[in-house]
């Protein structure tokens, strides 16, 4: 419910409890996984960061027309068909899972890897800052951009840990066409790695 989540400040974005039609879990698995022993092996402990998988009847088999992302995202296991979301998540000691980030967007940093959604919930709690998004890829090393009205952005107001990171202040932060609270992380690195 709206008041739990606007009460419960945490580490990303709590989305709340599996509906019983759902089946979830959190796994860390390598890019082919062998599921002959199940998905236990790949299970992450308690309070870690996996990937979200989901099982259930609403879970399709396959992509139409497209093998190749059938393939890199359906587990056949035993009788179960459990979906890769790509997703990034944590369970809380109540049961209720925090999103953090995407598998693809996790931002190498120093000696660390750090979740896209944690950094930028609390820069964002920042007074004068607006949007921030946490990017790192092929010729782009870890920035953190950020659109709002103060002048600069001192990381390290959010987060003692975020020392020396990489900030770069923009005009606007890209968002997808349909989701204007999701960042298109995709041309934001095209447009950060142009200068």
């Amino acid at each position: 419910g709206l008041d739990e989540l606007l009460s419960s400040p945490g580490p990303g974005a709590l989305v709340g409890r599996p509906a019983p039609a759902a089946r979830v879990l959190l796994v860390d698995l390598p890019r082919d996984p062998d599921l002959s022993s199940g998905l236990d092996p790949f299970l992450v402990p308690a309070g870690a960061i996996g990937e979200l998988i989901v099982a259930g009847d609403h879970v399709n088999r396959g992509y139409v027309d497209d093998l190749n992302a059938t393939a890199e995202n359906k587990l056949f296991v035993g009788d179960a068909l459990w979906h890769r979301t790509g997703d990034l998540a944590r369970w809380d000691g109540e049961g209720r899972l925090w999103l953090v980030g995407r598998v693809a967007d996790r931002v190498p940093w120093r000696d660390r890897v750090l979740q896209p959604f944690e950094v930028e919930e609390r820069v964002e709690a920042l007074p004068g800052v607006g949007r921030c998004a946490l990017v790192s890829g092929p010729g782009l090393p870890a920035v953190l951009a950020w659109e709002g009205e103060a002048e600069t952005l001192d990381p390290t107001q959010a987060d003692p840990g975020l020392a020396g990171l990489p900030v770069r202040k923009v005009g606007r932060i890209p968002v997808d066409g349909r989701h204007n609270s999701k960042v298109d992380r995709v041309l934001l690195r095209e447009e950060l790695r142009r200068g």
